[in-house]
């Protein structure tokens, strides 16, 4: 009898240290939690940077196939799949989302910032960037910022001083000064053609022009002309020339800053501090503040 006690007693005791070793075996170690959440937060941010680049293509299909059933990337702006897939990126936490189309040339950019990184997409490219790239006049993702290019100006070598006199005297006759500015250490002077009308653009000594129309804003601080060179409208912004635009541009202070807006393909744009704001029905949409 003892025996039997005793041999019921061994297997219960052997049978409590096999469950004890199992349950033991089954609780995770500290570092093991550890590495487990840290590869867990790696996969999620390897799936957000696959999701955002897989948007981004469903933004490369949707217009390619707006651009087949319509056969031009016109109406692309009314296209609803276009505008829900915008509107899915701004809930997602896309930013600097900024659309450029020409439906003339059948080209295309879109360029966004999520999680710091800049995607763009365009006819040709899709991926990311290091800079947002879509501008007023670039529809690839590379910057093409087209400056103003001066025009050549012909250089007369007369052969006797008396002749140099002449033609200078001419010249005083023919080009009256409009206006002399100063603002900081720019100086700009306006004079216009008394026989053709044309109108010259000198800034600190650097003759540009000559212009059919041309227009000088600015206060104590900045400057900007708005000029009309064989049909077509460039703005320069304290130096910095772009264009050509549609129709005229126009130049005005948004605050204390100097800026201006222009037409293209039926939408308004703001151009401010470098910046481009648009597309837009109407310039009345467009807040500073925001």
């Amino acid at each position: 009898m003892d025996k039997k006690i005793a041999i019921v007693l061994s297997i219960v005791l052997f049978s409590l240290i096999g469950i004890i070793f199992l349950v033991s075996s089954m609780i995770p170690k500290e570092s093991s939690v550890k590495e487990a959440q840290q590869e867990s937060e790696e996969t999620n941010q390897e799936e957000q940077v696959f999701d955002i680049s897989s948007e981004v293509n469903s933004i490369k299909i949707i217009i390619e196939e707006d651009k087949t059933n319509e056969l031009t990337y016109r109406h692309l702006y009314n296209n609803q799949q276009f505008l829900d897939k915008i509107v899915e990126l701004k809930t997602a936490g896309a930013s600097n989302i900024i659309s450029n189309i020409d439906p003339e040339n059948e080209k295309y950019c879109l360029s966004l910032n999520y999680n710091g990184s800049n995607f763009c997409v365009d006819n040709e490219f899709l991926g990311s960037v290091d800079v947002p790239n879509c501008r007023e006049d670039n529809y690839t993702c590379v910057i093409e910022i087209i400056e103003q290019e001066d025009e050549p100006m012909e250089i007369i070598m007369p052969e006797e001083e008396q002749e140099t006199q002449v033609v200078e005297e001419e010249k005083a006759e023919v080009l009256a000064l409009e206006k002399d500015i100063n603002v900081g250490s720019t100086n700009i002077k306006k004079y216009k053609n008394n026989n053709s009308g044309e109108e010259t653009i000198v800034i600190n000594g650097k003759e540009y022009g000559p212009y059919s129309e041309s227009y000088i804003t600015y206060d104590e601080n900045d400057w900007g002309i708005l000029c009309n060179y064989k049909q077509k409208w460039y703005v320069n912004i304290n130096g910095k020339a772009t264009g050509p635009y549609e129709g005229e541009p126009s130049i005005e202070f948004y605050g204390e800053d100097l800026g201006f807006s222009y037409v293209k393909n039926n939408a308004y744009y703001v151009n401010l501090k470098n910046k481009v704001y648009g597309p837009y029905s109407d310039l009345s949409e467009f807040n500073i503040n925001n």
